[in-house]
């Protein structure tokens, strides 16, 4: 899936998508409930749940993005990436923890999936997006995610 130019994606756009996007929460078994996105649609595949505006770091490695984490769309504005890599949009890597059952997100640059952040297992795979696979875990919880604002 080619990730489409979506032009510049600014600061005071993250600041309104900071204000106006509401988590979109998932309920997980056992009661706890978590949120992967807000209620924004995604600009590139339009599914709700599972994209938003985010921040990540501090001081110098501050980030301001767009991400989806259905499609892997992905977009900076501002910050240590925007500054080294630009602000077009691009497409992260998916990963998949064998051991534990957790997905997470790589940037694409570089070739090194890290660990897992829950139970640190080294050894992670990249994973195909939901939007390649019918099968993936996470269509049940945009389908989940849909049913619970439409009440």
């Amino acid at each position: 899936m080619e990730i489409k130019d979506h032009g510049r994606y600014t600061e005071a756009q993250w600041e309104k998508e900071m204000e106006f996007g509401r988590p979109a929460n998932i309920a997980l078994p056992g009661g706890r409930v978590f949120a992967f996105g807000t209620t924004l649609p995604c600009p590139h595949c339009g599914t709700v749940g599972f994209y938003g505006p985010r921040i990540s770091g501090e001081g110098p490695t501050l980030r301001k993005y767009r991400a989806c984490k259905f499609c892997g769309f992905w977009q900076e504005a501002s910050g240590e990436l925007y500054e080294k890599y630009g602000g077009a949009a691009y497409r992260c890597r998916m990963v998949h923890c064998g051991n534990c059952g957790t997905y997470d997100w790589r940037l694409p640059w570089g070739d090194d999936l890290g660990t897992c952040n829950i139970c640190k297992n080294p050894h992670l795979v990249k994973a195909p997006w939901p939007t390649e696979n019918p099968d993936h875990p996470f269509h049940a919880l945009a389908a989940q995610i849909k049913k619970s604002l439409r009440q």
